[in-house]
């Protein structure tokens, strides 16, 4: 990503640093600073921590400038593009000082995609996992998207207590 950053836009080769640091054997932290909006003349500083728990922080620490924070789009995508996880769409949410977290999720399905017939059933398995979690309350949805024009969407609540 950096590096098509910097052949589609040689103007901020100068005005930019971008350094990184192992920090333990655990986690690598990349600093961006005074990194340059796309096509204009606004910067921000901020940093991005990959932890070895599979945990991602984004950090914004300072926006320069008049960028953009009101129209835009946050979140973390594989490699390849079809899968990932929005923040934002479209709104106002980035501001100095804002922190995000992309952990490991304590609850997961057997299926992803599924495609049943009319009035077919399927079971799916959710699985919960406490491993990583420290006592307290957890509270989730699973979250059901079908092509059902009555019923487009089903939101079903999830909570967990996990006890000492």
């Amino acid at each position: 990503i950096m590096k098509s950053a910097l052949t589609k836009c040689p103007e901020f080769v100068d005005h930019y640093k971008v350094h990184y640091e192992h920090i333990d054997n655990d986690n690598i932290v990349i600093q961006f600073t005074n990194y340059g909006e796309y096509k204009g003349p606004s910067t921000v500083d901020a940093q991005v921590q990959l932890k070895a728990s599979s945990e991602v922080i984004l950090r914004y620490n300072e926006f320069g400038g008049s960028m953009d924070n009101v129209n835009v789009s946050v979140g973390i995508e594989n490699q390849a593009g079809d899968i990932g996880l929005q923040v934002a769409l479209n709104t106002p949410y980035l501001e100095d000082g804002l922190a995000i977290s992309f952990a490991p999720y304590w609850l997961s399905s057997d299926t992803s995609d599924l495609t049943l017939s009319p009035n077919a059933e399927e079971q799916i398995i959710l699985t919960i996992d406490t491993q990583d979690l420290a006592v307290g309350d957890y509270d989730s949805f699973f979250i059901i998207q079908s092509n059902d024009v009555t019923r487009p969407q089903i939101v079903l609540p999830v909570s967990l207590q996990v006890v000492p």
